[in-house]
């Protein structure tokens, strides 16, 4: 907007404009009426113990029904349904927790939810961070997308990426882990150790197992059948152990202990057997062989132990004692050929 600066003359002379007589002037923008009560308002807070909004800052603890923070909120959130929009750092206690930025503290509910890094510790039945993770997960399913420094508990956990720290569980998953994964399953898919095996034992003549974790600790998968002049369910037995290899001579050699347990597949005379056995290996590429002493108890959950061994595996059989007629110890050997994928 422009407007026109007058030039004083004699009066005998005529008046000139030109463009230098004009200067701008600002303005202000336009808006409807009431527009500038509305902007320069502060957010409201709705605070019923029920239903509650409030928005940063906000230095009160949230108690009710459901709570939404819209900003950055601390101290205390209880309730069915707590929301923060942005970082939180406090206690949530909750049926679901969710938190859109950056986690510092404990929550606890059914479901968790961190949308940013979090550091602290989550239980509940469903825990899950999107970010980085700097603590304790205990619950049902625990997931961590990025990278994760802290132990995991719960039946599944899953770290999408490289772990430092324990997973305990019945089924693990990690691309890569700077720690120990403990459970029935555990995939690692950096680094992991997955192999087949059979082999024979001083108890049954052919065993199939399944080898899956990682080198420092691996689960045992273990199917088993002795044969015997009659076809009998008595004959099988199925069961689960775990083991450790230790790599000498460059990992062309290595030591290899295992705990087994296996169970007769019959409950009438169930039978179940406890091994500890100590390998020594030879790796040959993907191929192993492996052998070494074994320690057994055996013992009978029905009928007396009547553990029948075939003379043509007494070679197996270095030594054993009844201490009843439901227990007996066995000192064998057993030998084992293993195919790594």
């Amino acid at each position: 907007m422009f407007c026109a600066r007058m030039l004083l003359l004699p009066k005998e002379s005529v008046p000139i404009v030109s463009i230098d007589n004009f200067s701008r002037v600002g303005t202000e923008t336009t808006r409807r009426r009431g527009d500038s009560e509305a902007a320069s308002a502060p957010n409201a807070h709705l605070y019923t113990f029920f239903f509650n909004l409030v928005h940063e800052p906000f230095y009160f603890p949230l108690i009710g029904f459901i709570n939404i923070a819209v900003g950055n909120h601390q101290i205390f959130q209880t309730g069915f349904v707590n929301r923060n929009t942005a970082n939180f750092s406090g206690f949530q206690a909750g049926f679901v927790n969710t938190i859109g930025g950056n986690f510092s503290g404990f929550q606890s509910g059914y479901i968790n939810t961190v949308g940013g890094d979090f550091s602290g510790f989550q239980a509940g039945f469903i825990n899950t961070n999107v970010g980085e993770t700097k603590g304790i997960q205990a619950g049902f399913v625990n997931t961590s997308i990025k990278e994760a420094k802290g132990p995991q508990f719960g039946f599944i956990n899953i770290a999408v990426r490289n772990i430092e720290g324990i997973q305990l569980g019945f089924i693990n998953y990690a691309d890569s882990i700077e720690g120990i994964p403990v459970g029935f399953i555990s995939i690692v898919s950096k680094g992991g150790y997955q192999a087949i095996e059979y082999s024979f034992s001083e108890l049954y003549t052919y065993n199939a197992a399944f080898k899956i974790g990682i080198e420092k600790f691996y689960t045992n998968i273990i199917f088993a059948y002795n044969q015997k002049d009659e076809f009998s369910l008595d004959n099988f037995a199925s069961g689960i152990g775990f083991g450790s290899i230790f790599p000498v001579i460059r990992k062309f050699l290595y030591i290899n202990p295992e705990l087994n347990s296996l169970s007769s597949f019959t409950s009438e005379d169930n039978v179940i057997s406890n091994s500890f056995i100590l390998y020594a290996g030879i790796n040959l590429g993907k191929l192993s062989v492996a052998a070494g002493p074994s320690l057994t108890w055996i013992y009978s959950t029905g009928w007396p132990n009547r553990i029948p061994l075939r003379n043509d595996l007494q070679i197996f059989k270095l030594h054993s004692y009844d201490a009843d007629e439901y227990n007996r110890f066995l000192i064998g050997a057993r030998a084992a050929a293993r195919l790594r994928f």
